[in-house]
């Protein structure tokens, strides 16, 4: 009877440590294979049929239905514009100028890759069609000059994803150096 137990001890910390790696591995094809560029990072498989398995499975975990990249480029922030890691409880602004694009939108998301829920029911900031600049906070609660605004609160380990839909073939061209927005950390609670 120890046999039984300790061959089913070891089955249990086998698959244990299986699921571990997988899910280490998988978080490593989204942010390791991608393309760099300041605190964002992209990849140029994302919806694609041939993309790698490992990074197939990395999207579905995090419930992306990912586009085509010839559709829309996906760039993904987990740190600020200092390389620190973005939190629930600080504030952070996020501005620059638009990507060229016909249209861009950002998400927040909490630690276990899903949407926050959150009093403001906001779940999304997207392009103001006349000025097309980037200017919005990401913070635990409603920043009091008003503007955009995306609650973090609750979300631990958060990361913000920016989209870009249909971009300028220049976009393509320069996924590592094409201008994206800051984020900037303005203090934390």
């Amino acid at each position: 009877m120890k046999q039984v137990t300790y061959f089913l001890s070891m089955v249990v910390a086998g698959i244990a440590a299986g699921a571990v790696a997988f899910g280490f591995m998988m978080e490593r094809a989204i942010t390791a294979t991608g393309i760099q560029n300041g605190p964002w990072v992209t990849n140029t498989a994302y919806g694609d049929k041939d993309a790698p398995a490992l990074l197939k499975a990395g999207v579905a975990k995090r419930g992306l239905f990912a586009l085509k990249s010839s559709e829309t480029v996906y760039y993904t922030a987990y740190t600020d514009s200092d390389g620190q890691a973005l939190k629930d409880s600080c504030t952070y602004r996020v501005t620059g100028q638009a990507p060229a694009t016909r249209w861009w939108s950002f998400t927040l998301y909490g630690g276990d890759n899903f949407l926050l829920d959150n009093e403001a029911d906001i779940y999304s900031v997207f392009m103001d069609p006349v000025s097309r600049d980037v200017d919005f906070t990401i913070s635990p609660d409603a920043p009091s000059g008003g503007g955009d605004w995306l609650q973090s609160k609750g979300g631990g380990k958060i990361s913000v994803t920016l989209r870009l839909y249909n971009p300028e073939p220049e976009v393509y061209e320069a996924l590592a150096t094409t201008q994206l927005p800051s984020i900037e950390k303005e203090g934390c609670a």
